[in-house]
């Protein structure tokens, strides 16, 4: 049995969300939460605690990076680890959300098995 981990999804694309809750509603206590605006991630990100925020890059009137400098400067998220979501896979994109605070890159199209183990490394890591 995994351990029990609440991930706030930040994604204005229908297919990718359906593609993310379908996942994680098949790993025994993982729960997803979604915000389809960069608004409704910043309070969800307050009011949830969530152990793991993975963030589309491109969201309507907000860059990710935007975002994930608020989740980054507010207390309430600063220790919350970030996965950047992206289909670009430029070396230095991906370094500027490192740089940023992102604790890793998931490129679009997602893979799945590569999304799910990069949730489990986090969450091992995690202190509990």
């Amino acid at each position: 049995m995994e351990d029990s981990a609440t991930i706030l999804l930040v994604d204005d694309t229908e297919s990718n969300v359906l593609l993310v809750q379908r996942v994680i509603q098949d790993v025994p206590g993982w729960n997803v939460v979604t915000a389809l605006t960069a608004e409704e991630a910043m309070l969800l990100a307050v009011e949830l605690r969530p152990d793991i925020i993975l963030l589309d890059v491109n969201l309507p009137n907000v860059e990710g990076t935007t975002l994930l400098k608020h989740f980054r400067s507010d207390p309430a998220t600063a220790g919350t680890p970030v996965v950047m979501v992206s289909a670009d896979v430029r070396q230095a994109v991906i370094e500027e959300f490192l740089a940023a605070g992102a604790q890793q890159h998931i490129t679009k199209p997602i893979d799945i098995g590569k999304l799910i183990d990069v949730v489990r490394a986090i969450l091992k890591d995690l202190p509990r």
